[in-house]
Parts: structure tokens; sequence; C-alpha cells
């Protein structure tokens, strides 16, 4: 790919998936290994960190914070359940201080997940501005 993260750049996928190894972490390496040309260079499967991403002293997460911090494009993926992403995922952004820039995307399950992008899309929005605003 001609556009994409670019040579030298550092990228990192964070999955929220419950499901460990999902079709969802498969998907968001893909998506990451094509904007970057090679693998992530950090990979985070959020169900491995258990009851330490509740832990808001827990070393072990907030070196993945940094690490996170440290890339140049993070890919966040995640299920929708209920028409928003997992509680996992929204654990883990409430870690990450500073700017978030948001790329929607979607693919449907047939039509009964038509438009769910567009009924979450204020709640995303509102979570992404709270974090930006240091909420």
């Amino acid at each position: 790919m001609s556009e994409g993260a670019g040579p030298g750049k550092r990228v990192a996928v964070v999955v929220g998936n419950p499901k460990p190894r999902s079709r969802t972490y498969q998907a968001a390496h893909l998506v990451a290994e094509r904007l970057a040309g090679r693998p992530a260079d950090v990979s985070v499967d959020l169900i491995d960190l258990g009851a330490a991403l509740l832990d808001w002293s827990d070393s072990g997460v907030s070196d993945l914070v940094a690490a996170i911090a440290a890339t140049d494009l993070t890919v966040f993926a995640s299920p929708t359940y209920k028409a928003t992403y997992t509680g996992l995922l929204k654990l883990f952004i409430d870690r990450i201080g500073g700017r978030l820039f948001l790329l929607e995307t979607e693919y449907s399950g047939g039509p009964a997940l038509d438009g769910w992008l567009d009924r979450a899309r204020p709640q995303v929005l509102a979570a992404v501005a709270g974090l930006a605003n240091g909420s």
C-alpha cells in the first residue's frame, strides 16, 4: 500500500474482545499490517489483563499504556455489543490520557446490524471528547 503508517512508524493493536485471540483480534492485526506493511510493534489483547485493568496502580497496565502512547498509530478494535464497544475497551481507553483520533468503520452481520454505527457514534464521540478534555 502506498498510504498507511509509513516506514519507521510504530504501530500498535489494542483489542477489547472478551474472547482471547478472537476474529476481532485477527482482523485488527490484519488492518495494522496492511497499514504498516508489517506486523504491529505492540499488541494488546485486553482480556489477558484480567482484573489488573481495574487497578490504576498496576504497573503492567501502566507500561502498556505508555507503550501505546509511544506509537504513531494504534488500531483499536472491539466487537459491538448493544450498539457500542466493549467494557474492556472502555476501561483501557479510560487509562489513556491526551487526545484520540477516531476513524470509524463497520461491517455488517446482516440487516439487524445495519446502522449500528450511527446509533453508537454519539456515545463513542462523547467518550473521546471527555478524554481530550481531561475528563
